[in-house]
C-alpha cells in the first residue's frame, strides 16, 4: 500500500508548531529538578518502598517478560535490534525515517552517558534490595528506559503519522506503549535502578523524543520543498488519501522516489554527519561538519529555464537607470540557511528548546490574559491618584522574617505643612517594626523601634559549618535627624542624578537569647561571644553621610547607565543630652565605610541587559572590640547577597560581594533573569580577600513586568549547600 499523502490531505491537518517545544520544556524542566535532587540524595524512602513492592511479586507470567525486556536493553542485543530496524527502514525506501531513528538511538545513548557522569548517583545497595547485576557506572537516569522511550516512541510517532487509521495501527501503537511502560518496571524489578531513576529516564527520553520528532519534521520539510524548510508548512502528513499514479517502469519509479525523498548524496552525508556529532558530543565537546548540495534533475531543468528567460537581459548591470528588461530571479528558492549552517546551529537549538517552550507557554498565557481584559493594559490618562490616609504595604523586613504586612498612616494636608507618618510592620514569626516620622522639604525627624526574635547565626567567618546553626534576638531603638538633597538634569527621571544624604542621632541596641524553640541559642553554641554580648545594652551616637550618583535609565527594567554610592557612618560614644537610655556606651566604637557600584549595557529593542555589580563594606573598630554585636557585623546570605545560601549564613567585620546578571524578555509581560554571585566576609577585607576564599551562588528567576517596571519575581538559587526558592512582590529592581 502506498502511504504517500495527497496535497489535499496535507492541507486538512491542523498546525501545532509549538506543541513539541512545550512537551520538551515540561519534560526537560522536570528532569533538571529531579537530577539536582538525585545528585544530593542517594535514594528516597519511596524508592525503597516501591522497589520492595515490585520485587515482592513472584509469578512466571510476571517475571518472564520483565527478564526478556531487561536483557533487551544490554549490548550487543540492543545494538542488533535497533540496527536491524534502522536497516529495514533504509532498505524499504524509508531512508529519512531511518536517519531520524538513528538520531534518536545515538543521541539518547550520548545523553545517558553524559548525565550519569554529571549526576553520579550510586547504584542501589544489595544490602537493601535484590540486585540482579552489579554495574559500575551511575544509576541516574535509567539508560534502558531513556533509550527505549526515545526509540520506540519515535516508532509510535511514525506509525501514527504514516499509516492510515486501522485496527492494525492501533494494536501496534498500544503494544509499543505497553513495552515502554514495562521497561521501567523491568529495571525496578532487576534492582539495578531506583524508581526515581526510571522516572528520570522517562522524562529525559520524552524530551529527546520531542527533539527527534522536530528533527524528522525539519528534514521532511526540506525534502518536500526542495531544500527550503520555510517554503511550506510543517503539518503532519495524512495517509488517508491514496494518490492515483500511472504505473511506470522501475527505473523511472526509483528516480521519482529518490527525488521525492530528496536523498541526493549531499543530504544523506549531512544527516549521517549530524547523527555522528550528536552521539560524540558528550565526549569530544564539539565538531564541525559540512556538506555540498547536489543539483537534482528537476533543479537543473529549472536553472536552464531561468537562464533562457533572462537571456535577453542586458549584460551591463552598471547602469542603474530605468529599464524594460525582465527582472532577474534566482533559479530556485534560496533557503534562509544552508545545510552546514543548520548543522552548526542544531546543538544550540536543542539546548535552548526548553526555554523556547517556556517562552511559548508564557506568551500564549499572557495573550489570553490580555485578549480577555483580565489585566488593564491602557495607561490611566487624565487622572490623579488621591492621597490616601491609610496605606497597606508589604512588611519590608529582613530576609527570613516570614510572611507579613505593614500599615502606614500619612497626614492628608497640603504639601506646605509638615508631612507626618506612622508605619507599623509585623510578620507571623513575631518580627515587628515601628517608624514615626515628620518631614518638611529635605529635612526629616524619625523615631524607630525594631524587634527581631530569631535571626540565624552560624559563627564568624566563611569557614563556619552548617551544623553550628544558632539564633539570637535583637531589640533596637533609634532617633535621628535626616537631610536629603537630590538634583537631576531631567525632571522625568525616576532617580535623582546626584544625591547627598546626612543623618545623625542616638541608637540603643541589646542582644537577647534566640526565641526559636527548635534552635540552640547563640550563647550556648558560642559561650565566649555570649558572655561578652548577651543582654548587654549598647548605646551609640550614630552619624554619617553618603554621596551617590545615578544615571540609570530605560524601561521596563533599567537597561543602560549605572550608579555609584560612597558612604561613611560613625558609631561613637553617646552624649548625655542625646542618649536614649544611658550615656554609657558599653560596646565597640567603630566606623563603617561602604562602596557600591553597578553598571549595565543592553542590545535590541526589547532590551537584553547585562549588568555587573560590586559592593564592599569595611569596618574599622576602635575601642571595645570584644563587645562588637552580631547585629552590627557585615553579613551575606539570602537577600543580603549570595542568594543560594540561607539568610545570615556568613558574618564578619568586612564583606566583598559581586554579581553578574543577564535579563532578557520572554513575552510582553514577562522577562527572565540569570545571575551568578561571588562573595565572602572577612576580618580585614584588604588583607584576607583572595579569589580562593569567595563563595559562589547561581540563580535564575521569572519576573513579571509592566510596560514601566518589573512588578514581581519567582526564582531558584543554587549553591554548594543547597537550593532556595525566592519570591518578590514589588521592589524587584
Amino acid at each position: 500500500m502506498n502511504d504517500e499523502p495527497s496535497p489535499t490531505a496535507l492541507a486538512d491537518r491542523p498546525r501545532h508548531p509549538h506543541r513539541l517545544a512545550v512537551v520538551a520544556a515540561c519534560a526537560g524542566l522536570g528532569f533538571v529538578v529531579l537530577a539536582i535532587l538525585a545528585h544530593r540524595i542517594a535514594f528516597f524512602p519511596i524508592d525503597l518502598t516501591l522497589t520492595r513492592s515490585v520485587q515482592g511479586v513472584h509469578a512466571p507470567w510476571f517475571d518472564a517478560p520483565l527478564m526478556v525486556l531487561n536483557r533487551l536493553g544490554f549490548p550487543p542485543l540492543v545494538d542488533v535490534v535497533y540496527g536491524s530496524i534502522i536497516l529495514g527502514m533504509f532498505a524499504t525506501g524509508r531512508r529519512w525515517e531511518a536517519v531520524a531513528a538513528g538520531f534518536a538511538a545515538l543521541g539518547g545513548a550520548g545523553l545517558n552517558n553524559l548525565t550519569k557522569m554529571i549526576v553520579a548517583r550510586p547504584r542501589p545497595d544489595a544490602d537493601l534490595i535484590a540486585v540482579e547485576h552489579h554495574i559500575n557506572n551511575g544509576t541516574f537516569p535509567a539508560g534502558h528506559v531513556l533509550n527505549f522511550t526515545a526509540f520506540a516512541g519515535f516508532l509510535c510517532y511514525l506509525i501514527a503519522a504514516r499509516r492510515a487509521p486501522s485496527w492494525h495501527r492501533t494494536v501496534l501503537i498500544a503494544l509499543l506503549v505497553l513495552l515502554i511502560a514495562l521497561m521501567g518496571v523491568a529495571r525496578i524489578h532487576s534492582g539495578e535502578h531506583w524508581p526515581t531513576d526510571v522516572l528520570g529516564g522517562y522524562l529525559l527520553g520524552g524530551a529527546w523524543l520531542a527533539v527527534t520528532v522536530e528533527f524528522y519534521r525539519w528534514g521532511r520539510r526540506r525534502i518536500r520543498h526542495g531544500g527550503d524548510p520555510r517554503s511550506g508548512d510543517d503539518r503532519e502528513e495524512s495517509p488517508r488519501v491514496r494518490p492515483l499514479m500511472p504505473r511506470v517502469g522501475s527505473a523511472d519509479r526509483r528516480d521519482r522516489v529518490g527525488h521525492r525523498m530528496g536523498l541526493d548524496a549531499g543530504s544523506v552525508r549531512s544527516a549521517l554527519i549530524l547523527i555522528l556529532l550528536t552521539a560524540l558530543a558528550p565526549y569530544v565537546g564539539a565538531a564541525e561538519a559540512s556538506s555540498n548540495d547536489t543539483t537534482t534533475p528537476s533543479t537543473a531543468t529549472a536553472a536552464v529555464a531561468a537562464t533562457d528567460r533572462n537571456a535577453s537581459a542586458p549584460a551591463d548591470t552598471s547602469d542603474l537607470g530605468p529599464t524594460s528588461a525582465p527582472p532577474w530571479n534566482p533559479s530556485r528558492a534560496i533557503p534562509r540557511r544552508r545545510t552546514w549552517e543548520q548543522v552548526v546551529l542544531m546543538p544550540g537549538r536543542i539546548i535552548s528548546l526548553p526555554l523556547s517552550g517556556l517562552g511559548y507557554v508564557t506568551r500564549a498565557g499572557m495573550l489570553h490574559v490580555e485578549d480577555n481584559g483580565l489585566i488593564p493594559m491602557a495607561p490611566r490618562t487624565g487622572q490623579t491618584r488621591p492621597q490616601r490616609l491609610l496605606v497597606l504595604q508589604l512588611p519590608g523586613l529582613e530576609d527570613g522574617a516570614g510572611l507579613g504586612a505593614a500599615a502606614e498612616l500619612v497626614s492628608p494636608w497640603a504639601p506646605r505643612l509638615p508631612r507626618l507618618s506612622a508605619r507599623y510592620a509585623a510578620t507571623i514569626l513575631n518580627y515587628n517594626s515601628t517608624l514615626l516620622g515628620a518631614s518638611l522639604g529635605p529635612i526629616a525627624l524619625q523615631y524607630g523601634f525594631d524587634w527581631r526574635p530569631q535571626d540565624d547565626f552560624y559563627g564568624v567567618g566563611t569557614s563556619t559549618s552548617r551544623d553550628s546553626l544558632s539564633d539570637f534576638a535583637a531589640q533596637g531603638e533609634f532617633a535621628r535627624g535626616v537631610f536629603r538633597w537630590g538634583a537631576s538634569r531631567d525632571t522625568a527621571r525616576a532617580h535623582p542624578h546626584f544625591r547627598i544624604n546626612a543623618w545623625g542621632g542616638p541608637r540603643s541596641l541589646v542582644t537577647r537569647a534566640g526565641r526559636d524553640s527548635k534552635q540552640v541559642s547563640y550563647e550556648a553554641r558560642f559561650p565566649a561571644l555570649g558572655s561578652a554580648t548577651l543582654d548587654r545594652r549598647v548605646e551609640h551616637l550614630v552619624y554619617g553621610g553618603s554621596v551617590s550618583t545615578d544615571w540609570r535609565s530605560g524601561r521596563p527594567h533599567w537597561n543602560h547607565g549605572g550608579r555609584l554610592m560612597l558612604g561613611v557612618e560613625r558609631y561613637d560614644t553617646p552624649t548625655r543630652a542625646l542618649a536614649l537610655r544611658s550615656s554609657r556606651s558599653g560596646g565597640a566604637q567603630f566606623t563603617r565605610y561602604s562602596v557600591a557600584t553597578e553598571g549595565g549595557i543592553s542590545f535590541m529593542r526589547d532590551p537584553r541587559t547585562i549588568r555587573l555589580m560590586l559592593r564592599l563594606t569595611d569596618q574599622s573598630v576602635g575601642s571595645g572590640a570584644d563587645h562588637f554585636l552580631i547585629s552590627d557585623m557585615a553579613r551575606l546570605g539570602g537577600r543580603d547577597g549570595l542568594a543560594g545560601f540561607v539568610p545570615g549564613r556568613f558574618h564578619d567585620m568586612d564583606l566583598l560581594h559581586t554579581r553578574l546578571m543577564y535579563v532578557f524578555p520572554l513575552a510582553r509581560l514577562f522577562e527572565f533573569e540569570v545571575h551568578s554571585e561571588w562573595g565572602a566576609v572577612y576580618r580585614d577585607v584588604w588583607k584576607d580577600a583572595t579569589l580562593g576564599t569567595l563563595k559562589h551562588s547561581f540563580g535564575l528567576s521569572l519576573r513579571a513586568r509592566s510596560d514601566a517596571a518589573p512588578r514581581g519575581a519567582l526564582g531558584l538559587d543554587l549553591s554548594s549547600e543547597g537550593m532556595r526558592i525566592r519570591y518578590a512582590l514589588g521592589g524587584v529592581e
